[in-house]
């Protein structure tokens, strides 16, 4: 490998690293704030909610911050 792949490889560990930290908060806010998430692998956050209104509302607010989640 040249310097290109080890530049490549240092900057995909920052990355994943940074995606450790960031799922890590959202998971911790989520858990904070009340809300239920399932187990899933790997960086998805998935949630549970009782009511479909919740899971409407949080769509809105995503959505209005600018957010577009793939499923909700």
């Amino acid at each position: 490998r040249g310097l290109g792949g080890r530049k490549n490889s240092e900057a995909g560990k920052r990355l994943r690293v940074r995606l450790e930290e960031n799922v890590s908060l959202v998971k911790e806010s989520l858990q904070r704030v009340g809300l239920d998430q399932l187990e899933a692998p790997g960086p998805i956050v998935s949630l549970h909610f009782a009511d479909e209104w919740r899971a409407v509302l949080l769509k809105r607010q995503l959505l209005a911050a600018g957010i577009y989640p793939p499923l909700i």
